[in-house]
């Protein structure tokens, strides 16, 4: 995934930042692909459909989607990466593991200022 991820930032340059929108039909076959790799991997380590494995199967699904739109330099990653955080902190306030609950706070404030920088900075590179 980091070598794809360097790929697709080698190919869009420093400048250029993209919205979910420049890739309508690939997006929405990308997610689905992550969707089913998710589920797919999960059935194997699980053997079983159980609730661990359906929660298991999301929340890895929550965190790939960010990571594929990554390699494109998509903007729109940083909402999905906000959406995964709140369940991450969800799930650690629920265990007690507050040292997680730390980490989730900073990763959905990272999130939260990434989304208007990069938002920003491909308004500001359409002009």
């Amino acid at each position: 995934m980091n070598a794809a991820s360097v790929g697709g930032w080698m190919h869009y340059g420093d400048k250029r930042v993209n919205r979910v929108i420049d890739f309508k039909k690939l997006f929405f076959v990308m997610v689905l692909g992550v969707i089913a790799l998710s589920f797919g991997l999960n059935y194997l380590a699980f053997q079983s459909t159980s609730p661990l494995f359906w929660l298991s199967s999301t929340v890895f699904a929550l965190s790939l989607i960010p990571n594929v739109m990554n390699i494109f330099k998509i903007e729109d990653q940083w909402l999905f990466w906000i959406v995964y955080n709140v369940v991450q902190l969800a799930k650690a306030l629920t265990q007690g593991n507050f040292a997680n609950v730390g980490k989730y706070l900073y990763y959905i404030a990272n999130s939260s200022v990434a989304y208007p920088v990069w938002r920003a900075k491909r308004q500001n590179n359409k002009l």
